[in-house]
């Protein structure tokens, strides 16, 4: 009767009742009371299997929101970062890019209209399931006038905005700011949204955001116009070598002759159909589909199609209805339980306040005046550090538990002392950094072969470093095949786990593993042939260096 998950959804019919822990019944319009309907007498006995579905979402502070995050991945100009910023807006494109404005993070990225980082985004919803960010966006606005819109009202908002665009006004994006603090206040559950590179040039950056901001679905946007591409591809194969759940957005229905899009919509499903997808896909056409589809998605057995257009508004209701009813894909409660430990992805300085760290913590809760480790560094050590205070989604707070995304303020730290993949852990464990690990590997694209002495990027959850292979089991390595291995880290070494996944690329990817031993110690001879790179490389490329003979 209940789905074992925080966001229910439970099932009313006759003699049936029940409600969530933690769960306000009487925070629901509907009322607990209508979980109940008697049933129709008659000489024979009956009863009602299933009369309604009801969402029940306890409200909660903001430092225990349900939270989880999608990652935006997709073809360069495919309309990733224009569907991010209409659904976290609400304001429709005008068809010339200014929808897309709001969610660059870079000059250049303007002025070229590609993503080149990893932009961070958040979209809010409130027990009753409307969309906090619309409400907080209103201008001249009071608090007493707040008011999330309801799924229902969603569609006319945006048509409204769409015919403003239409008309040559920029009305309907003249808007008012607000902070994370004022949306994790008013929310109940925080959606983040990753807006990825589409560009091969910044592929890196995609697989990086993938890997490091750990998110639980994917959402693969397709433009009906350009169709599949190789970078499609190259994502897809990413969300299935790291085991995410995706849905697909069809974008720019609106402007794509009917051919075109009926051709479109034949190619992801013979895509989706192929022995290494496997995937049902599962178009999205009705409201009761939408509910669907949120409840089994987490089961990896199904991909939705959703048909948008960020100009007219068309889908975006639905799209807005389905992250709202999606579950919490990682039960976090056995993970608040052990040794603290925690990713840093982001580092900044703030005036007045110190050293911040932002990152995911993955295990144990981290609080406010206590003592951790930080690591490891270009000698793979650790040393002691005290968090001064925290900050979960804008809003302080004395302790940040695992699966929340949270910022330390560190007690006398210099920034330029710490990098993005360090980790933050527990002072009463010994943690080590290893210079090799072993792997299970599969090789899902290579034009030639793979043997010793090859050195791709390894990707990990903490790790992006070159590294070289010093053994294989097998003489050569192809395409589809798998064998154990052994990476070298070249230049630090890394925090890694036994069971972590990793990617390794060179340019495209070339194949994913699981690790299966760490080893601490290096090989001398290894870091000796890199040391010694290291200096040929320098001394051709100083002025007055070796010259080549005439």
């Amino acid at each position: 009767m209940l789905e074992p998950r925080e966001v229910p959804l439970l099932h009313g019919g006759a003699g049936t009742s029940g409600t969530s822990a933690g769960a306000n019944p009487s925070g629901n319009k509907t009322g607990a009371g209508a979980l109940a309907a008697p049933a129709s007498s008659s000489s024979s006995p009956a009863a009602t299997l299933v009369a309604q579905e009801f969402l029940l979402r306890r409200r909660c502070p903001p430092a225990a929101l349900f939270e989880f995050r999608v990652a935006m991945c997709g073809n360069v100009d495919s309309g990733k970062s224009t569907l991010t910023s209409v659904l976290t807006r609400g304001c429709c494109d005008d068809g010339r890019g200014l929808a897309r404005a709001f969610v660059f993070k870079h000059k250049q990225e303007v002025m070229t209209g590609r993503t080149s980082s990893v932009s961070e985004n958040h979209l809010g919803f409130s027990a009753e399931g409307g969309v906090v960010n619309y409400a907080l966006l209103q201008p001249h606005r009071t608090e007493a006038e707040l008011r999330p819109l309801a799924p229902a009202e969603v569609a006319l908002h945006l048509a409204t905005s769409s015919a403003a665009g239409s008309a040559g006004t920029t009305g309907a994006h003249v808007t008012r700011q607000y902070t994370a603090k004022e949306l994790a206040t008013h929310s109940s559950k925080v959606v983040t949204l990753y807006d990825l590179a589409g560009h091969e040039r910044y592929l890196k950056t995609t697989v990086l955001g993938m890997t490091r901001n750990m998110p639980d679905y994917a959402c693969i946007v397709i433009s009906a116009n350009n169709g599949i591409q190789r970078m499609t591809k190259e994502h897809l194969a990413l969300c299935l070598a790291l085991k995410l759940p995706f849905f697909i957005v069809v974008t720019r229905i609106d402007a794509t002759p009917p051919n075109v899009h009926d051709e479109t919509l034949s190619n992801i499903h013979k895509l989706l159909k192929i022995p290494t997808v496997r995937k049902l896909p599962y178009p999205i056409r009705r409201r009761d589909e939408v509910i669907l589809a949120a409840k089994n998605l987490r089961h990896d057995r199904i991909a939705p199609i959703f048909e948008v257009s960020n100009v007219t508004g068309v889908g975006i209701p639905e799209v807005l209805q389905f992250l709202n009813l999606l579950p919490i894909r990682k039960d976090w409660r056995q993970a608040r339980t052990m040794a603290k430990e925690m990713i840093i992805d982001s580092t900044f300085f703030v005036t007045g306040v110190g050293t911040v760290v932002g990152g995911i913590v993955t295990q144990g809760v981290f609080r406010v005046n206590e003592t951790v480790l930080l690591g490891p560094d270009g000698f793979g050590n650790f040393r002691p550090v005290i968090i001064k205070s925290i900050h979960v989604k804008g809003v302080d707070s004395s302790a940040a538990e695992a699966g929340k995304d949270a910022a330390l303020c560190l007690k006398k730290e210099k920034r330029s002392a710490i990098r993005k993949g360090n980790v933050l852990v527990d002072a009463a464990q010994s943690p080590r950094s290893f210079w090799q690990f072993e792997a299970e590997i599969v090789i899902l694209y290579h034009s030639t072969t793979i043997t010793a002495n090859y050195e791709p990027v390894i990707h990990s959850a903490t790790v992006r470093q070159s590294a070289r292979i010093t053994y294989v089991a097998q003489e050569v390595l192809r395409t589809g095949d798998r064998s154990l291995a052994r990476f070298h880290f070249l230049y630090r070494p890394e925090y890694m786990k036994e069971g972590q996944r990793v990617i390794f690329r060179e340019g495209r990817t070339k194949g994913i593993g699981t690790v299966t031993k760490v080893m601490c110690d290096p090989d001398e001879l290894v870091l000796a042939k890199n040391k010694l790179r290291k200096k040929l490389q320098e001394k051709l490329h100083t002025p007055g260096g070796p010259k080549r003979a005439a």
